[in-house]
């Protein structure tokens, strides 16, 4: 409607057809704001409306103004919803002008409103109920206590997707937070990034083994990493690293948290 499309008669003489464009009710010039607003006809469709307030489009002159009225139109039960009840009452207008215009079939303004009330009425009815469903509060898990004789080992790593490059880093500290150990190594052809979280953590394990500490609190910014080794279902691309580190640590006594 607002962008023209609708062959009405002045629609049709802007795209060079040759045709008198009146309106099938009145004879008036057939504009998409007269035929849906401004027809004595549908400002009797309108009147009959279910609304708490009848719209009055009568000192309207562009569709936008006519659309800001329908807006604010409140429908009564049990329609209840007004967007739904001018929509259907913008298309039983419509209905009854082609009706009008190619079958000869007048049909009265009654008669038109009922049609669209009823197809509202319809339409709601058959929405599926959207029951509100409250997602239950999920509280983080709390961590258990550190042991004071673990390290605490944070790996994290940066990938740069245009060369598949990656620099992996990984620090070991005390409980007392004083560093005990840390080390970094660049990577090529490097997939993806969780690959690179992935290479950290191993890189992480293999210095835990060699520094020969036993206990380790191994900790990662990577969450879906972190679902992936607590899953124990790890994608695809994860397989290689994990293997690798598996067979670096086979052997170890190195206690993993």
């Amino acid at each position: 409607m607002v962008r023209g499309a609708l062959p009405l008669g002045a629609n049709l003489r802007n795209h060079g057809i040759n045709t008198t464009g009146t309106c099938p009710h009145c004879n008036e010039d057939e504009t998409a704001l007269h035929l849906f607003f401004l027809c004595p006809f549908e400002q009797q469709v309108w009147n009959r409306a279910p609304l708490r307030s009848l719209p009055d489009f009568s000192g309207t002159s562009s569709l936008h103004e006519a659309f800001e009225i329908m807006s604010t139109c409140l429908s009564l039960p049990p329609i209840g919803v007004a967007s739904k009840l001018t929509s259907c009452i913008l298309w039983g207008i419509w209905t009854t002008r082609n009706l009008l215009l190619f079958e000869n079939r007048a049909l009265p303004a009654k008669t038109a409103m009922d049609t669209a009330a009823s197809n509202a009425r319809e339409w709601s009815q058959a929405q599926p109920a959207t029951d509100i469903v409250r997602q239950p509060l999920q509280i983080e898990p709390e961590l258990p206590p550190i042991p004071t004789d673990a390290l605490l080992c944070n790996s994290d790593a940066a990938w740069i997707s245009d060369t598949r490059r990656a620099g992996l880093g990984w620090l070991f500290r005390k409980a007392d937070n004083t560093t005990y150990s840390e080390g970094s190594r660049a990577l090529e052809l490097v997939s993806s990034p969780l690959m690179a979280e992935a290479l950290a953590m191993r890189e992480a394990l293999l210095e835990a083994k060699r520094l020969s500490h036993l206990k380790v609190w191994f900790r990662t910014d990577s969450r879906e990493l972190a679902r992936a080794i607590n899953s124990k279902s790890y994608p695809m691309e994860l397989f290689v690293a994990n293997s690798i580190a598996k067979s670096a640590l086979h052997n170890s006594r190195l206690i993993l948290y």
